[in-house]
C-alpha cells in the first residue's frame, strides 16, 4: 500500500501501488465521468424542459391575444347595434303624408 510518508524523490507512485488502489482509481474516474455525463443530460433535459414551456407560453399568449382582439371586435359590434337601434325614450319619427290631389282642386 502507497502512502504519502513513503514516497522517496524520484520514486513513481504507480510503482508502488497495489492493483486494488489502481482499480480504486479508475473506478473512482469512472463514476465522475458517469456522474459527469449524467450532470450534462440532465442540464439538457432541463434546458429542453424550459424552451418547450417557453413556447408553449408564446403559443398560449397568441391564443390569448386572438381572443381579446374577437371580444374587442364583438364589444364593437354589439355598441354599434345598440346605437343603431331605436331608443325607447326617444320619438319615433313619423312619416310625412302628402296630401294626395284631387282633379277638381287648384291650389
Amino acid at each position: 500500500m502507497c502512502s504519502v510518508g513513503s514516497y522517496q524523490p524520484g520514486q513513481i507512485w504507480l510503482t508502488s501501488w497495489t492493483w486494488q488502489e489502481i482499480f480504486d482509481v479508475v473506478f473512482i474516474c469512472f463514476m465522475i465521468d458517469c456522474c459527469s455525463i449524467s450532470l450534462h443530460f440532465t442540464i439538457h433535459f432541463i434546458k429542453e424542459i424550459i424552451r418547450l414551456k417557453r413556447l408553449q407560453r408564446r403559443l398560449h399568449e397568441r391564443e390569448l391575444e386572438e381572443v381579446r382582439q374577437r371580444l374587442w371586435e364583438l364589444k364593437l359590434e354589439l355598441e354599434r347595434e345598440r346605437a343603431a337601434a331605436p331608443k325607447p325614450w326617444q320619438p319615433k319619427l313619423k312619416k310625412k303624408r302628402h296630401k294626395t290631389k284631387m282633379i277638381g282642386d287648384n291650389k
